[in-house]
C-alpha cells in the first residue's frame, strides 16, 4: 500500500511538472503578452494579482470614507436601513470635521421662511403644449441593461411615492419602467440606441405583427435598443411569435440589422419564432449580404411568413 501511494504521488508530480513545462513552452511561443515571454509561468502571477486587486483593495486598503464612487460607510448605512437596523453611530462622528471640504448644517439666528417645501421647477415655456413641473430631486439615469427588473420597478415605485421623475438611462423604456406608473424621463443620450422608428402593432391569431417605418411626424416613437424594445412589445402582448414588417423602412442599416439579430436571439432562446417580411430592392440586397440572413428568414409578405414551414431550426418547441 505504501509503495502504491508513493507511485501515485510520483505520477502526480510528473503530471504537474509536465503541465508546467507545457505552459512554459506556450508562454515562450505566444506573441500576445511580453510579460509571459520574458517571465514564463511566473508571469501569470501578475494577471492573478490583477484579478484579485479589487477585492484586496476593498477589504484591506480602502478606507471607510474613500468614496469611489461610494464609501464603505455610505454602503453600510444603506445596508443597515434596508435591513431595518439602526443607522446611528454612538459617541459622535468618525469623520474629521476640520478637514477641507467637510460640509454640515448649522442653526441660523435669523432663519428664512420658506413658503413651500415642494421644490419644483416648470419645464417648458409659453409655446410648450405639455409643460411639466419637475422636482429638484429625481432618480438619475441608470440603463435597464445595468439593473435588474426588480431594481427598475423599485426605483419607479419610489419615484411615484416621492412625486419625482425616473430617468430611464440609455436603455429602452421597458414594461418594468411602467409597472407602477411613476413619471419617466426618456433618456435619448448619445443617440447610439436610437429613437428612429415608429412602431405599429397589430395582433393576429397566434402572431404579433410589428411594422417598422421611418417616422415622418413628431409622434412618440419606440426608444432604446431596438431588439430589446421589440422584445418588450412581445412580452406586453404575451406572445413569442412575431412577424416584423420592414416595407416602411426607407433604408436598412447596420443598427437595424443588429437590433433584429438581438431580437431573434431573445425569441429563439425562449422557444419563440420571428420572421421578417416586406424588404425589396436595395434593402433586400443589403439584408441578403449580411450574416443575419443566414438564421433570420425573410418573406415577401406577412401571409407568406405566417404560412411558411421550411425553417425548422427556428420553430419553437411548444408553439403557442
Amino acid at each position: 500500500a505504501l509503495q502504491l501511494a508513493v507511485g501515485q504521488a510520483s505520477f502526480l508530480w510528473v503530471l504537474l511538472l509536465t503541465g508546467l513545462v507545457a505552459l512554459g513552452v506556450y508562454d515562450l511561443q505566444q506573441t500576445s503578452h511580453a510579460i509571459l515571454r520574458n517571465y514564463p509561468i511566473i508571469g501569470h502571477l501578475r494577471f492573478l494579482l490583477e484579478f484579485v486587486r479589487p477585492e484586496l483593495r476593498q477589504y484591506f486598503i480602502e478606507g471607510d470614507h474613500d468614496a469611489v464612487p461610494f464609501s464603505r460607510s455610505q454602503r453600510s448605512l444603506v445596508y443597515a436601513r434596508a435591513k431595518g437596523q439602526t443607522d446611528k453611530v454612538p459617541f459622535g462622528t468618525q469623520v474629521d470635521v476640520h478637514a477641507v471640504g467637510y460640509e454640515w448644517l448649522t442653526h441660523s439666528i435669523s432663519p428664512s421662511v420658506i413658503a413651500s417645501l415642494n421644490f419644483r421647477v416648470n419645464v417648458g415655456g409659453a409655446q410648450c403644449t405639455q409643460p411639466y413641473s419637475i422636482s429638484l430631486f429625481n432618480v438619475s439615469a441608470m440603463s435597464f441593461g445595468a439593473l435588474s427588473a426588480n431594481a427598475v420597478m423599485a426605483l419607479n415605485l419610489g419615484a411615484k411615492k416621492g412625486g419625482f421623475a425616473h430617468d430611464t438611462g440609455e436603455g429602452s423604456i421597458s414594461r418594468y419602467h411602467r409597472e407602477h406608473g411613476g413619471d419617466l424621463i426618456w433618456e435619448i443620450g448619445s443617440g447610439y440606441f436610437g429613437c428612429r422608428y415608429d412602431v405599429g402593432v397589430e395582433r393576429g391569431p397566434g402572431w404579433l405583427f410589428v411594422k417598422l417605418f421611418t417616422p415622418k411626424t413628431n409622434a412618440p416613437r419606440r426608444g432604446g435598443d431596438l431588439g430589446h424594445a421589440l422584445w418588450n412589445v412581445a412580452q406586453e402582448h404575451g406572445t413569442k411569435r412575431m412577424v416584423v414588417e420592414l416595407d416602411g423602412v426607407e433604408q436598412v442599416d447596420d443598427r437595424l440589422l443588429e437590433g433584429l439579430e438581438v431580437l431573434a436571439g431573445l425569441m429563439l432562446r425562449e422557444g419563440g419564432l420571428i420572421r421578417l417580411c416586406g424588404l425589396n430592392g436595395p434593402n433586400l440586397d443589403r439584408y441578403e449580404s449580411c450574416r443575419v440572413a443566414e438564421h433570420l428568414p425573410h418573406f415577401s409578405c406577412r401571409c407568406e411568413a405566417v404560412g411558411a414551414g421550411s425553417w425548422e431550426f427556428a420553430r419553437p418547441a411548444q408553439p403557442r
